[in-house]
């Protein structure tokens, strides 16, 4: 299979794995995609994450026809995969699993320049479960800032903007701020009656920041319809 790469997106929220053919002169072929649950192991951990990597790989290669085996080349982009300790895990697993001859694994906004951009320089933003900024000149000097993670960082993310809403939803139920729609759509989404239940239905998920990024669509919504808190 020499002639064939793969590409993944390790993210917060999901995990796409393309399975492509490099061969062609204009460029590479999409032969088939796999998609599972969520790889950034700062919010999943190094186990799920790699499991996660591992299904979305073997489910391309099932929609493209093939029986997974060592390819080409591969690249992996995930958040903070530029660092040793995430390098070196990723290294041990496609070498575990005999991915491919050439295996890279960069953090996620340099796989988006690299799409965005056909001359190769300009900025990234990424805004999903985290955030992150990322530019390269056009002489090839490198800056990047955010992508902190959760607790001190990923502004604009969908979690920090869930976080807030739901920090708004507790203000107005104090009488501290203003009331906004944010208090009946995070009541309904929860299946809860009274913002005193947040406490245990939020807290019992604090762990799963996929689910809580999630809720920022709450947020969005409210927002698009002229809620001012939101």
């Amino acid at each position: 299979m020499s002639g064939l790469v793969i590409g993944i997106d390790g993210g917060g929220s999901k995990t796409l794995a393309w399975l492509a053919d490099a061969t062609y002169s204009y460029g590479a072929v999409p032969l088939g995609v796999g998609e599972a649950g969520p790889s950034n192991p700062q919010s999943v951990g190094w186990e799920t994450a790699l499991e996660n990597m591992g299904r979305a790989v073997d489910t391309a290669f099932l929609a493209a026809g093939y029986s997974p085996c060592k390819i080409a080349a591969a690249c992996v982009a995930m958040a903070g995969s530029d660092r040793e300790n995430a390098r070196h895990r990723l290294n041990e697993w496609s070498a575990g699993r005999e991915l491919a001859e050439r295996f890279l694994p960069v953090h996620d906004a340099a796989a988006l320049l690299a799409a965005g951009t056909p001359d190769g320089y300009g900025v990234a933003i990424i805004s999903g479960t985290g955030s992150l900024a990322f530019g390269r000149s056009e002489s090839g000097k490198t800056a990047r800032s955010g992508g902190w993670g959760y607790l001190f960082g990923d502004e604009g993310s969908g979690y920090a903007v869930a976080i807030a809403g739901l920090r708004a939803v507790a203000s107005a139920a104090d009488g501290r701020t203003a009331a906004t729609l944010l208090t009946d759509r995070f009541l309904h989404e929860l299946a809860i009656a009274s913002p005193n239940e947040m406490v245990q239905a939020v807290y019992a998920r604090q762990d799963d920041h996929t689910w809580l990024s999630s809720l920022s669509q709450i947020v969005v919504s409210a927002a698009n319809e002229g809620d001012a808190v939101a």
